[in-house]
C-alpha cells in the first residue's frame, strides 16, 4: 500500500515552480476625474507550477495533490508577460525531513 507521503512525492516528481512576472489589467467602479485615472497596469508575479505554455499564453497551478490533480489555477495571456523565472525543481526531501 502507497503511503500518502509516497503519493505526493510521486506527484511532484519532475514538476519545475517558476515565477512569472506580468502586467495586468484594472479597473473601478468609481467615479474620477480624467487626470485620476491611472493609466498603467500593475505589475505582478505569480508563483506555480506551469501546466501549459504555448502561443496563447501560460497556465499555472500553486498546489498539487497525491493524485496529480490541481488546485489554484491561473492562466497569464502571453502578451502580458514581462519575464519568467525557473526557481527549482520539486524534489523528495531527504529521509530525514519526512515525518
Amino acid at each position: 500500500m502507497t503511503s500518502m507521503k509516497d503519493a505526493l512525492i510521486k506527484a511532484a516528481k519532475g514538476k519545475v515552480v517558476h515565477a512569472i512576472a506580468w502586467n495586468d489589467a484594472h479597473g473601478s467602479l468609481a467615479q474620477v476625474a480624467a487626470e485620476d485615472i491611472e493609466h498603467s497596469p500593475w505589475q505582478f508575479i505569480t508563483v506555480g507550477i506551469i501546466v501549459e505554455e504555448d502561443e496563447q499564453g501560460i497556465s499555472l497551478v500553486q498546489e498539487v495533490d497525491e493524485a496529480g490533480e490541481y488546485r489554484n489555477p491561473s492562466f497569464i495571456p502571453a502578451q502580458m508577460v514581462v519575464a519568467k523565472w525557473r526557481l527549482r525543481s520539486l524534489a523528495p526531501p531527504p529521509k530525514a525531513q519526512l515525518k
